[in-house]
């Protein structure tokens, strides 16, 4: 029997990838030794899900791409489940490419065709890089004259290590060696602040890591210089505020990593210059409303996560201007109502998390424009009382996710829709291999099965 969503286990340690072996399959474990090296062949069937675990035991980056010709779209998951990046086009062709810096555990990466009629075969990689260590360097050697001079020294260390054949601050005499640096690495340094000049200098800078520290505010002008930043990571901080303008110079920015915060609401103009962002991560703040028309200017935005935050209310609008937005993550706040109109003009939306809300009730035709939907999640909202009518418009929802005591309302797709109710549950229990909800049939050949009725 073929299984729709095989899950594979990857033991990661340095380069190190061990297969442990298809779950539920009787096959002997596999160990490959790889570096930038094929992980696994696959190919795609139609609706089918792939995933693979990943354990790492050691803070690092985690990169993982696709290749081949198929169109390919990718999801990377922790271990309680929480979605922590997705992509679709990012890598060679139409590949997915997801990089990630990782703490130790364990985390899920999924692979599916872009879409959902779509076959094809494609090759499974990945990179690790293991980010350095601190290294002591004493301040004495901070010369007056040094570039490095005036920085946090923890921020001038990894600058120094970033240098070949630079060892001390007042061997570092000009911007022009500076300018080398790609990728500075700040994570988990028990960083309490930062100074405005501390990336002076640094125009070549693509990647900046500044994650899991103790930094608790921002200095104006920061980040000015670096307007070659593709991703910053200022999530697991203590940040409850961030300055106005404080990303304006970053204008080719794509990720911003704010999560696991302590951010209350902001200045309506704090994202306006961000106009080639395409993924906003906000998940786990203390935001109790949306200002304005924040989003306004992020018309390149893929991905928005505003999950676990306190937002009780949306409004009208903050959307409007978000065409190309492909996943909305609302889940876990407090929202009680959703306006009319509030998704209308999200186009490209393909999913959509609101569960763990306290809405009661949806407007009518609140979905209606989503016409590329193929994930929606409402649970958790024990009260909320839905129409099968609110999915009717929905021609590529696949995934419908309800605390509802109708089971008959899951699914647009199934091949039980519109059948008596009574029938459908008998049909159910003919299926039966592991078949309890109707949005689980989603072929005809299922029912083939059928013997008896």
């Amino acid at each position: 029997m073929k299984h729709n969503n095989p899950t594979y286990s990857l033991l990661v340690v340095g380069l190190l990838a061990v297969i442990l072996a298809q779950q539920n399959a009787m096959t002997q474990t596999t160990v490959q030794t790889v570096s930038r090296d094929v992980v696994r062949n696959s190919y795609i069937d139609r609706g089918e899900t792939e995933e693979f675990r990943i354990t790492v035991e050691v803070s690092q980056t985690l990169t993982v791409y696709s290749t081949g010709n198929t169109d390919t779209y990718g999801t990377l998951w922790d271990s309680s489940r929480r979605m922590l990046a997705q992509n679709d086009d990012s890598g060679a062709g139409r590949n997915f490419w997801i990089s990630r810096q990782v703490s130790p555990g364990t985390y899920y990466v999924r692979v599916r065709h872009f879409r959902s009629s779509g076959t094809g075969a494609y090759t499974l990689r990945y990179t690790l890089t293991v980010l350095p260590a601190p290294v002591a360097v004493e301040n004495t050697v901070n010369s007056p004259g040094s570039v490095l001079h005036g920085r946090t020294i923890k921020v001038a260390d990894q600058i120094l290590r970033k240098l070949p054949g630079i060892t001390q601050y007042n061997q570092v005499t000009n911007l022009a060696q500076l300018s080398s640096v790609n990728s500075l690495s700040l994570y988990n340094r028990e960083l309490t602040s930062l100074q405005a000049d501390d990336f002076e200098g640094l125009t070549s800078l693509r990647w900046l890591g500044l994650y899991n520290n103790l930094l608790t505010s921002l200095p104006s002008g920061v980040f000015d210089e670096l307007t070659n930043l593709l991703t910053l990571n200022l999530n697991d901080n203590r940040l409850s505020s961030l300055p106005a303008g404080i990303f304006d110079e970053l204008i080719n920015l794509q990720t911003l990593n704010l999560d696991n915060n302590q951010l209350t609401p902001f200045s309506s103009g704090i994202f306006d210059e961000l106009t080639n962002l395409q993924t906003l991560n906000l998940n786990g703040n203390r935001l109790t409303s949306l200002r304005g028309r924040i989003f306004d200017d992020l018309t390149n935005l893929r991905t928005l996560d505003l999950q676990n935050n306190q937002l009780t209310g949306l409004r009208s609008g903050i959307f409007d201007e978000l065409a190309n937005l492909q996943t909305l993550n609302l889940n876990n706040n407090r929202l009680i109502f959703l306006p009319e109109g509030i998704f209308d003009e999200l186009i490209n939306l393909q999913t959509l998390n609101l569960n763990g809300n306290r809405l009661t009730s949806l407007p009518s035709g609140i979905f209606d424009e989503l016409t590329n939907l193929q994930t929606i999640d409402l649970r958790g909202d024990s009260r909320l009382r839905v129409s099968f009518d609110l999915f009717e418009e929905l021609p590529n929802l696949r995934n419908l996710y309800l605390d509802s005591p109708v089971p008959w309302a899951i699914s647009r797709g199934s091949v039980l829709h519109g059948r008596t109710r009574q029938v459908s549950d008998a049909i159910l229990d003919a299926l039966g291999a592991g078949i309890t909800q109707y949005n689980q049939v989603t072929n005809l050949a299922q029912l083939s099965s059928i013997t008896s009725l």
